[in-house]
């Protein structure tokens, strides 16, 4: 089912990847290492910064914004590393970390938009002086930041219906056809750290059930005749509502059919179609409107996060 989680916990990281897709490709080869150095330059909460730290994300920042690598460049990436480490202190203090998955994928990403392999472009940058590790903080950054500011965002943010309404502005009244559907969702149990061999044999008996599947009023004496599978009433519910694979899921089958199944962390999923009608339904003009008003506002709320971590910290320029 689709969340509202707002979209700029996940905007700064996917605009990096855009921006270093474009940028990189143009001047990843054109550069000489960095030499490593170790003078502590800033202190940031009794925390050190070296200019081993500075100069590594000004070599990193002048290839990709193709600026040379000056006094300037070196305060800017300062004052970044200043940001960055206050944000990870933040994290720390609320028992939060990057997902590795997450800040693996966004790097994926990069290197898939330069189509590379991750490992090439780990080489692409080391060839280029430039320490792939720098990429791969600055993206773990992005992403415990906005798990600290989506934490705080839960507890200071509330959006309104009227807030909904005057977003939507003319489109208030708008409505688009969609279908609503009367669903059952039948759940086949995996077995705990199921292995590729259990999936695989848990899946043909999902199709058994689907081929078998004769109609919602004969849900629970078929789920009767299959051990570990369950069922339960899920319903009316507007298309809207679901994600977009559960959407293509829904749209290809019957009535009186089941979906095809869709693996989650301890099962295999479906939802029997008991009926469906054509409706006009306002729910995605007011996701949008709703998902924006989010984005606006926890952008402003990430920014007075960091201005307020900036007041309360003690930083040491040296």
């Amino acid at each position: 089912m689709t969340s509202t989680q707002p979209r700029f916990l996940t905007t700064s990281v996917m605009a990096l990847a855009a921006w270093l897709a474009i940028a990189v490709s143009a001047t990843l080869v054109t550069c000489h290492p960095v030499q490593a150095q170790t003078k502590v330059v800033a202190l940031v909460n009794d925390e050190p910064i070296t200019s081993y730290d500075v100069q590594a994300r000004a070599k990193f920042m002048s290839v990709v914004s193709r600026k040379p690598l000056n006094g300037a460049l070196r305060a800017s990436a300062l004052d970044e590393l200043i940001e960055e480490l206050l944000k990870f202190q933040e994290a720390r203090r609320l028992g939060l970390q990057a997902d590795k998955g997450t800040v693996d994928r966004a790097y994926g990403g990069i290197a898939q938009r330069l189509k590379m392999t991750p490992d090439r472009l780990t080489q692409a940058f080391r060839s280029a002086g430039v320490n792939p590790e720098t990429l791969m903080k600055r993206i773990e950054a992005d992403v415990v930041w906005g798990d600290v500011v989506r934490q705080r965002f839960r507890q200071e943010v509330n959006v309104r219906e009227q807030d909904v309404l005057q977003a939507m502005g003319a489109d208030a009244s708008a409505k688009v056809k969609t279908f609503e559907f009367d669903l059952q969702k039948v759940i086949v149990i995996l077995p705990k750290n199921a292995s590729n061999a259990a999936i695989a044999q848990r899946t043909k008996v999902a199709e058994a059930f689907r081929q078998q599947f004769q109609g919602c009023q004969g849900t629970h004496d078929l789920t009767r005749q299959f051990e570990g599978i369950v069922w339960d009433r899920f319903g009316r519910k507007v298309l809207t509502v679901f994600d977009q694979e559960d959407q293509d899921r829904l749209m290809e089958t019957g009535e009186n059919q089941v979906t095809r199944p869709r693996k989650t962390a301890n099962a295999l999923e479906m939802y029997a179609v008991c009926s469906r009608r054509e409706v006009e339904d306002d729910t995605a003009a007011r996701k949008e409107a709703q998902n924006e008003l989010m984005n606006e506002r926890g952008q402003v709320l990430a920014r007075r996060l960091l201005i307020d971590l900036k007041q309360s910290a003690l930083i040491v320029r040296r």
